[in-house]
């Protein structure tokens, strides 16, 4: 395996999770301390993992040996207050990702709950505080990537994000200038979707449309 498109695939997948708390801290005051590097490791470890290690089908014993490396490199960072929560929370997913290898609710987990529970924490790290609208808006950016990918009908698939989408709107979570270009944005992909089925094939390209969906609904 040339080791060019993991690397690649793990810049995505790391700038998917980033994105969102970086364009966050250009709209309000953040706090660039340690355990924001501390998260971001943490965040790096699970992408090295799935999108280098996990293709390579390791056994059980090497997961083992991996999370507790992964462990040791958070737990023995030089922090002056070690976040027991992040290795916690770092377990658990590495966890959830050995158990989606090749199930039906490998997309659940790997385009819902790790994008969610590891932009949170980042977010939460960066500000000091999480709002309902932080929490409300990742839980939609990530719903409708999850929706891009189970949802097979067209139109369906263009009107459930749309709906997710509208709902943020009504919130006035977004203007409405953001919404109409995510709309746009979802159909170019549903319609990308239903006529190159073949190019959607990898979850790298979902991560990169998290960072597209995010700079529509945030610039």
């Amino acid at each position: 395996m040339k080791l060019g498109q993991p690397l690649f695939k793990l810049g995505i997948f790391c700038s998917s999770i980033a994105i969102y708390p970086w364009l966050l801290s250009l709209k309000y005051p953040a706090i660039w301390d340690r355990n924001v590097t501390l998260t971001l490791i943490m965040i790096f470890l699970l992408g090295f993992y799935n999108e280098i290690i996990a293709p390579l089908h390791p056994n059980k014993y090497f997961n083992l040996i991996y999370t507790l490396l992964a462990m040791l490199v958070l737990i023995f960072l030089k922090t002056k207050m070690i976040n027991y929560h992040l290795v916690i929370l770092l377990i658990c997913q590495l966890g959830l990702i050995f158990l989606a290898k090749n199930r039906p609710f490998t997309p659940i987990i790997q385009q819902l709950i790790i994008p969610v529970f590891t932009t949170l924490p980042l977010i939460y790290t960066i500000f000091h505080f999480l709002s309902y609208k932080f929490v409300m808006m990742i839980l939609a950016i990530n719903t409708v990537i999850l929706s891009l990918i189970l949802v097979k009908r067209i139109i369906l698939g263009v009107f459930c994000p749309t709906l997710i989408l509208g709902a943020l709107f009504l919130l006035e979570y977004v203007s409405f200038n953001n919404l109409l270009i995510s709309i746009f944005l979802i159909m170019i992909i549903r319609i990308t979707q239903h006529y190159k089925p073949n190019i959607f094939q990898q979850s790298a390209w979902f991560n990169f449309i998290r960072i597209l969906l995010s700079l529509a609904l945030l610039l």
